[in-house]
């Protein structure tokens, strides 16, 4: 430690004590100090005070974070009462040293290196100007002179010196990065590369990166030579061209003559912020965080030192050429006067003889712009928005946090979820609702309980939500935010939990815990069925709940509620009555006479129908403040108050007795007149209360208690008086578990009559789903799919595939309506379906007019199939012989078919529309027969042949002869002509004319048997098809 002594000090002038902590290798600090000193007090820059240097030279541990420099710090504080502090030079003792110096509140200059702290920390008054900070700022200073937006980064954690560990080199590499990322650069690519790499082997990454890239910034050195190895790379790969634009920064650690200027700077920035300081407040010197303020600009003995808002000092770098004939000076960056937003230095490439190339090609890297220019530039001015946008949310959510720190009723608008029980559930929404039905019975109750309030969700927790419109910008008074924070702290069993307020452009809500029984207005006017339970313990119970609540409120900070009605009282799962809403009514009415706040409809801030809670001296105060005069000062006392609830309480008590409302009031409002708190009309109504039923057996304690709270406001009861006489009076025989579960039994009872009932609804539903996935697939398959088994492709050795189309349905269509398409489709496809329902067949698909047949699947036959298939057939096209197109009387469809025998594989295709579906070659085929066929005939391959003839000599084929089949070849192809039913051992001749028209009915012909020789069939078909 060495102490320099001062001479020569001015008797009034004030001593102030410099920690300096150094280096042993920085010999010059002590003389350069001294010469500051010296000229400091030559020039008069700050003749108020004297300075003293404590300084420590302690050797930095390279690697290891070091304590020495705060136990110096910590003793000069103690001892010898520093006031600011010049290092440490030790890059991992700054941020244990400005943690330090922050408890302090003493200022802290680092004259000495960079450090690796967030450059937004103004703890800090940084003096050097080859920190990360300022290299990075003259960097973007550059890039937005020259429209640099794209470029790319070379970095290299070995190649810089001066730097103790590799931790601190990469560190302050990525805060250049990230700083320019932070600030619009986009960074196209970041390549990391060691200087014990050779240039070919570096080569293949380059042009990787200059594919992408034409702006490249490497870091990897201090010298330019330290850039030859990256040069020659790029040369290699043929990109050291005008093309690409480098940008080399020499960032250099090891300037001891900067360092020299810098310390010398250092003294004469303190001295000029302490004597500006002193000339305001002799006694605020000592004040780090007001000196702080001090430090912008000043102008220093070499120059105006710069600094920006987090005191990170602002320092131009000069900026040049390098081509082929060597380095060029270009310009010198200029710092931006008033600067509070980066960057703070800027480039006049104006009046420069330099041309910059663009940051990325016209077309783009891989020329895909050309085409696209009107969608790039849309996509960009999106990007742009989304981060403005970004930009601002982000603002505006710190900003919202730090006031929500000192509101814990503000809650934010995007943390409320709302709920739509009208809307079907999916996700998160879907288990809230399972949860409300658990506590309330159906989703009728919760929309008449939810009439005037919304359901919502914070955090987990459902919320009741009152909406309240804006019609000016929301402020809250000190009284406000004091009524608010007391609500907010309110506790109590009987008292509902106030979670706050949140807003967004146009409404105010407010939000308070929801209570899954509804209120207590359900309980005494539901229907009559839902209100059985409403019993003496119950009705007990309720009053007793109420008056301990309105007892606490009367005996807090409060004072009175204000707004007491029975839908303010709700009942939680517990059967617990709780108060809602109270002491917000004296800030909503002032809101709502200044014009600030009103309902959502244009309603009255009181409804009608809750207007006769409301006393009769409270009633006409609000009217006297609202209409005429509009005024926005309603001041209630405490008394007034408590008194008014009182009478909320009495009306409230004569409700739950008698079960009927006090007057009964339609819940109207003039739509001519301004919003007000209440009608004009309803308010004079009722002044005087009604008479108490007589035919009622109620206790006459009871009957007296309410006529008290009916009358004048000076004699109303209090709540302790009125908690005397209920309690006496409304003595509840078992407790109120005990109701509770006698109304679980009825409950369950009634539960296990709903479960049969529903379970009867599933075993219908569960038919028809059946029914219905019979349809889709074979009833062996869907068996296996219904039990949850694996339904595997599987083989067959022969199965016999038909296909048929309908010939000119295209111009058919076009030429008819589509529901006219679709009656014939339908009408036509129903007959199908039955004819491959009686022969064994499984319809594969239809896709429009076309119609697919299996048989042989899935359940295998040696022959029978194609039996199966061409009965099928020749039923087909007997049925459209006879079948009138309906909307065409007259006229009749002409269908081709083909079909084909051979081996097939089958399986289950989709998972949530499952089809069972063939494949194969003999599918193909047999789509080929019908498509090289010819209207009103029947295509065979020679394999379906050959099987028909061997096996089923009943049917009649004729060859066709070869045909040339696209995609396969040349087939030797058949005809089925007909069947003779008399050659077939099973079958007897039957007597049975052909149906006439398509008009008749299934009871008068049999479509699915071969019928005898129709007249009708055309003089173009050659062979006869059928024969009786």
């Amino acid at each position: 430690m060495v102490f320099l002594a001062i001479t020569g000090q001015l008797s009034d002038a004030v001593d102030i004590k410099i920690s300096v902590l150094s280096d042993p290798d920085h010999t010059f600090a002590q003389s350069v100090l001294e010469a500051a000193r010296r000229d400091i007090k030559a020039s008069a820059i700050a003749p108020e005070f004297t300075f003293e240097f404590l300084e420590d030279n302690s050797k930095c541990t390279p690697g290891i974070d070091s304590l020495s420099s705060l136990a110096v710090l910590t003793q000069d504080y103690y001892k010898d009462n520093t006031q600011a502090v010049f290092g440490p030079s030790c890059y991992n003792d700054v941020p244990q040293v400005a943690g330090l110096t922050a408890e302090f509140d003493i200022l802290q200059f680092n004259p000495w290196a960079d450090h690796t702290m967030d450059y937004e920390v103004n703890n800090i008054v940084q003096m050097i100007t080859r920190s990360t900070f300022n290299i990075a700022e003259n960097i973007l200073a550059l890039l937005k002179a020259a429209d640099w937006n794209k470029i790319a980064v070379v970095t290299c954690l070995d190649c810089y010196y001066g730097l103790s560990d590799a931790e601190a080199r990469g560190y302050r590499q990525y805060n250049v990065t990230s700083y320019l990322a932070d600030r619009g650069i986009t960074i196209l690519g970041n390549l990391e590369m060691s200087k014990y790499w050779n240039a070919s082997f570096l080569a293949d990454s380059v042009d990787n990166l200059s594919k992408i890239c034409r702006v490249i910034l490497p870091l990897l050195g201090n010298q330019l030579s330290d850039y030859v190895l990256f040069l020659e790379a790029m040369n290699t790969t043929g990109h050291l061209t005008p093309e690409y634009s480098i940008l080399i920064v020499f960032w250099d650690y090891q300037a001891g003559f900067m360092q020299t200027l810098e310390l010398y700077e250092t003294l004469f920035v303190y001295a000029n912020i302490l004597h500006s300081q002193y000339q305001t407040d002799t006694s605020g010197y000592y004040n780090a965080t007001t000196l702080r303020k001090l430090i912008t600009s000043i102008q220093g003995p070499f120059g105006e030192i710069r600094f920006n808002e987090n005191t990170q000092r602002i320092a131009p770098f000069t900026f040049g050429y390098i081509s082929d004939s060597g380095y060029s000076f270009i310009s010198k960056l200029e710092g931006v006067t008033g600067c509070k937003q980066t960057p703070c230095l800027t480039l006049n490439l104006a009046n420069t003889n330099l041309k910059m190339r663009e940051d990325m090609p016209t077309c783009g890297f891989k020329g895909e712009l050309c085409d696209q220019t009107g969608t790039i530039f849309v996509i960009f001015i999106v990007m742009a928005a989304v981060a403005l946008c970004i930009g601002l949310f982000v603002s505006l959510r710190k900003i919202k946090h730090i006031e929500s720190m000192q509101m814990p009723w503000a809650i934010p608008y995007p943390s409320l979820k709302f709920i739509d029980l009208d809307i079907s559930t999916h996700g998160s929404q879907q288990l809230s609702i399972l949860s409300l039905n658990e506590h309330m019975e159906t989703k009728v109750k919760m929309r008449d309980f939810l009439r005037t309030r919304q359901l919502a969700t914070i955090n987990q927790s459902y919320v009741l939500v009152e909406t309240i419109s804006l019609k000016e910008r929301l402020v809250f008074f000190k009284q406000d935010v004091d009524l608010l924070l007391k609500i907010k702290h309110s506790n109590h069993e009987n008292i509902n939990p106030f979670i706050g307020l949140s807003y967004d452009s146009a409404h105010l809500y407010v939000l308070w815990t929801h209570c899954f029984r509804g209120s207590l207005a359900e309980q005494i006017f539901g229907k009559k069925d839902e209100r059985a339970t409403f019993e003496n313990n119950f009705r007990g119970a309720f009053v007793r709940d109420i008056l301990k609540g309105l007892d606490y409120i009367h005996n807090s900070s409060i004072g009175y509620h204000g707004a007491l009605t029975t839908g303010h009282c709700l009942i939680d799962s517990h059967w617990i009555l709780k108060i809602s809403g109270f002491g917000l009514s004296r800030m909503l009415f002032r809101m709502k006479n200044a014009g600030v706040i009103g309902t959502e409809d244009g309603r009255p801030l009181i409804p009608n129908a809750d207007l006769h809670y409301i006393a009769p001296e409270i009633r006409t105060e609000l009217r006297s403040h609202s209409y005429p005069n509009k005024s926005d000062n309603l001041n209630l006392t405490n008394v007034i108050g408590k008194a008014g609830d009182m009478w909320s309480f009495g009306t409230i008590l004569s409700e739950i007795l008698f079960r009927r409302k006090y007057v009964d009031l339609e819940d109207y409002y003039d739509s001519g007149e301004d919003e007000l708190i209440c009608e004009k009309a309803d308010d004079t109504l009722r002044a005087n209360p009604p008479s108490i039923p007589e035919d009622r057996e109620i206790h006459a304690d009871l009957r007296a208690l309410i006529q008290k709270c009916w009358e004048g406001a000076n004699t109303r009861p209090d709540v302790t008086q009125a908690r005397k006489i209920t309690d006496a009076t409304l003595k509840m025989s078992g407790s109120l578990v005990d109701q509770m579960i006698k109304n679980m039994e009825e409950y369950t009872n009634g539960l296990e009559e709903l479960v049969k009932r529903r379970t009867g609804l599933l075993e219908e539903a569960q038919k028809k789903s059946d029914e219905l996935l019979s349809e889709l697939l074979p009833k062996s398959v869907a068996e296996e799919l219904k039990v949850g088994r694996r339904v595997d492709a599987k083989n067959y050795k022969s199965a016999s595939i038909l296909y048929s189309d309908i010939v000119g349905f295209t111009s058919l269509c076009s030429e008819s309506e589509p529901m006219e398409v679709v009656a014939l489709l339908s009408g036509m496809f129903q007959k199908f379906d039955h004819i491959i329902s009686v022969h064994n067949g499984y319809k594969m698909e239809t896709i429009g007019d076309a119609y697919c047949v299996a048989s042989g699947v899935p359940n295998p036959s040696k022959t029978e199939h194609v039996s199966n298939i061409a009965t099928i057939a020749l039923l087909q096209r007997e049925f459209l012989y006879d079948f009138m197109i309906p909307h065409r009387p007259g006229q009749y469809l002409h269908c081709r078919w083909g079909f084909n025998t051979g081996p097939v594989f089958t399986g289950v295709v989709g998972i949530r529309a499952p089809r069972y579906s063939v494949f194969g070659p003999t599918v193909t085929i047999a789509a080929k027969m019908e498509n090289s066929g010819i209207p009103d005939k029947i295509q065979m391959t020679l394999k379906s042949h050959q099987m028909l003839s061997a096996r089923f000599p009943e049917f009649k084929c004729s060859s066709r002869g070869s045909v040339k089949i696209d995609g396969i070849g040349t087939l030797l192809t058949y005809w089925l002509d007909g069947v003779e039913d008399l050659l077939k051992s099973d079958r007897t001749p039957r007597d049975k004319e052909p149906p006439p028209t398509n008009n008749t009915s299934d009871e008068d012909t049999d479509p699915y048997s071969f019928p005898r020789e129709s007249s009708q069939i055309s003089s173009a078909n050659s062979v006869v098809p059928l024969i009786p």
